[in-house]
């Protein structure tokens, strides 16, 4: 006959193991999350982002390593000042400082999907930073996640000289497609911005550009005679401050070069993911529509 274990030992064993189970997760980003027990017997992953599914470390922008040049983020509260609203939204990768211009943005923990952002009222509020981002004709991709809700090509970010091909201003439209205006000339996606939230990618290289918009196939197009300057930088508005965007920012990613084709995915996943979307806007098909990307995939 088997020897039952006491009352206190069967706790003791029981603590012991659950203790083993939340063992922290790994990330990429320093965030920390844990492995939990789950009613029926079952165990998930959850992380500060509220994702279940398999362990792993995830992909963040961070692993693009010295690609980044400035990655802001909504959800990263400690690189934000309130003052009483947003006076100051600092990069997590070099630490640029973008500092209210006119009125504060506002800022709200479940501005699109659950998730947060900064809201912009096309009005008054917009924020200016100096650059330190590719020149000229210099390689480069922007990623901006957001919700547009304006009416017209108002501008999302903005960096450049206020002169012909020296600027490279990014804007949303209600009538037709998503577009870059370099100060001589306007380029647009196929997309419209107008009432939907956007994940857009925007590469370019010797001349060449593409959009990629929320994990869908490249748009090619030509970009001749960029000579983009560092002379000034907005968020939510156009380089001289106005066209200023009505709607929400969520994330804002700049890169010295073009991405690969797996990087784009993974950029558009984990967005996916982080904003709240859980893969809902990216097609079918897409390698990581139904989890998160890891830093150990291809």
């Amino acid at each position: 006959m088997r020897k039952l274990l006491k009352p206190t030992r069967r706790l003791l064993l029981f603590l012991g193991l659950t203790a083993a189970l939340i063992a922290p997760i790994a990330r990429a980003d320093g965030i920390s999350g844990s492995i939990t027990p789950q009613t029926g017997g079952g165990i998930s992953a959850g992380f500060d982002g509220g994702i279940g599914g398999g362990g792993g470390v995830l992909w963040t922008p961070l692993n693009l390593g010295s690609a980044l040049v400035a990655w802001w983020d909504a959800g990263n509260t400690a690189n934000i000042v309130f003052s009483p609203n947003i006076q100051t939204w600092t990069d997590r990768q070099s630490g640029i400082v973008a500092t209210a211009s006119g009125a504060q943005p506002g800022w709200s923990a479940t501005a699109r999907n659950g998730k947060p952002g900064l809201t912009f009222d096309g009005a008054t509020q917009r924020m200016t930073f100096t650059p330190a981002f590719p020149v000229g004709a210099q390689d480069r991709n922007i990623s901006i996640a957001g919700f547009y809700n304006g009416a017209g090509g108002n501008y999302v970010f903005s960096y450049g000289g206020n002169a012909a091909h020296q600027m490279f201003d990014l804007n949303g439209s209600n009538t037709g497609g998503l577009g870059l205006y370099d100060g001589f000339a306007g380029y647009t996606a196929a997309e419209s911005w107008s009432g939907v939230d956007r994940f857009v990618n925007l590469g370019f290289s010797a001349g060449a550009a593409n959009w990629n918009v929320d994990g869908n196939a490249a748009e090619p197009f030509t970009l001749a005679g960029l000579n983009t300057t560092n002379a000034a930088g907005v968020i939510g508005a156009f380089t001289t401050q106005i066209a200023r965007w009505q709607g929400v920012i969520q994330q804002i990613c700049v890169m010295n070069r073009t991405l690969t084709t797996s990087e784009l995915n993974k950029m558009a996943r984990w967005e996916s993911w982080y904003d709240g979307k859980a893969g809902s806007n990216l097609p079918d098909g897409h390698p990581y529509k139904s989890r998160p990307p890891l830093v150990s995939d291809p």
